[in-house]
């Protein structure tokens, strides 16, 4: 016979057995509203409140299946939220990258060469979403899109056995969301830094491939055909780093930024004069409604 146990508090077994219940914020929210020295009490209330919105993330994720939700950007958001005690801003994102999106080049094999080039769409598009925590701290949860577009071109040479040129080239183009989760630090009044861990989302990829063969033997031909997706990955993984200045008053932030990324996993099957770059610099403004600094 089973001893019975109390509600609220049964062991993570599987998705019917979580507790879906959020955990008490109670101490760091008292501690961020009514401390405004933050003195060591409330030092350890905040380290207990982050420490409770790292178990309350862990848990939900349980029942999510393997691979990116969306969800799981919106629990993070609501657990922001809960431990805030609603110190939360919210708001849009514009911007210029000043890198290229691809690498490209010039490239080859036996009897063929070939070359690349990135058309970079010169803009990005997002919203976010930050929360203010103590000791000058806060955390920014950003989703900046950008359109990725390039071309390949090959010319083959065929051997003399059937004497001729082998034309081939690709269009592509795609659509990125970069996601970043920043911890945000702002040493003095106005400037502030950022920092974490960010994901860029690949999807809507078309990619068409032309050939033409003009050859003295088989002839001459001309086709088109659409290819797969070139993903070895649809998520790429990867750091980004920011500073900027908040120029807001009021309920009105308006935060001019530089950021860079450093791509540390590719999502892209490239070939060796076209790769996907693993450094990205982009020029932001964003314009946060609420929160505080």
């Amino acid at each position: 016979m089973r001893a019975a146990v109390p509600s609220g508090k049964r062991a993570f077994r599987g998705f019917r057995s979580l507790p879906l219940k959020w955990p008490n914020f109670g101490g760091f929210v008292a501690c961020h509203r009514n401390d405004p020295k933050m003195g060591p009490t409330s030092l350890f209330g905040a380290l207990a409140g982050v420490v409770e919105i790292a178990i309350s993330v862990s848990l939900l994720r349980r029942v999510t299946v393997h691979g990116f939700k969306s969800r799981d950007l919106v629990i993070m958001l609501v657990c922001l939220c809960k431990a805030s005690g609603g110190s939360i801003g919210v708001g849009v994102e514009a911007g210029v990258p000043l890198t290229e999106n691809f690498q490209t080049g010039i490239g080859g094999y036996t009897h063929t060469s070939s070359t690349s080039s990135s058309k970079t769409r010169r803009y990005t598009v997002g919203v976010s979403a930050s929360a203010r925590l103590p000791f000058r701290l806060g955390v920014e949860i950003d989703a900046l899109y950008r359109r990725l577009n390039y071309d390949w071109f090959a010319t083959t040479f065929v051997s003399s056995t059937d004497g001729g040129l082998i034309y081939t080239w690709s269009n592509a183009s795609g659509n990125r969301l970069d996601v970043p989760i920043l911890l945000r630090w702002s040493p003095i009044r106005h400037l502030y830094a950022v920092g974490g861990p960010s994901f860029g989302i690949h999807y809507g990829f078309d990619e068409q491939l032309h050939t033409i063969q003009n050859l003295v033997i088989a002839g001459y031909s001309d086709k088109s055909v659409k290819i797969g997706e070139p993903f070895a990955h649809r998520v790429s993984t990867g750091v980004t780093f920011g500073l900027g200045w908040d120029a807001g008053t009021g309920g009105l932030h308006v935060k001019p930024e530089v950021r860079c990324s450093h791509w540390i996993s590719s999502a892209f099957d490239g070939f060796p004069e076209l790769q996907p770059s693993t450094n990205d610099v982009e020029l932001l403004l964003g314009f946060e409604f609420g929160g505080a600094r």
